[in-house]
């Protein structure tokens, strides 16, 4: 057997990591650019979505419908 490489070392890291920033990069229905997390589990039904206002970092629930996917967290 072949020892492990840095490719195979980093790989192994994500594996176990389970991606835990992955996500999705969205924006909501009143125009707020945000992301969320593959960690995050719906509440009453809505996604978590994290978004800056005003300075302020802020989490908002949203209906899946009401959010555009904009791209990708890996």
């Amino acid at each position: 057997m072949s020892e492990l490489t840095p490719d195979d070392i980093w790989f192994c890291e994500r594996m176990t990591d389970s991606h835990s920033n992955s996500g999705y990069l969205v924006t909501t229905k009143t125009g707020l650019k945000g992301r969320t997390y593959h960690k995050d589990s719906l509440i009453n039904g809505k996604q978590p979505v994290y978004v800056e206002k005003d300075g302020k970092a802020l989490r908002m629930l949203c209906d899946l419908d009401s959010l555009t996917l904009n791209g990708f967290i890996d």
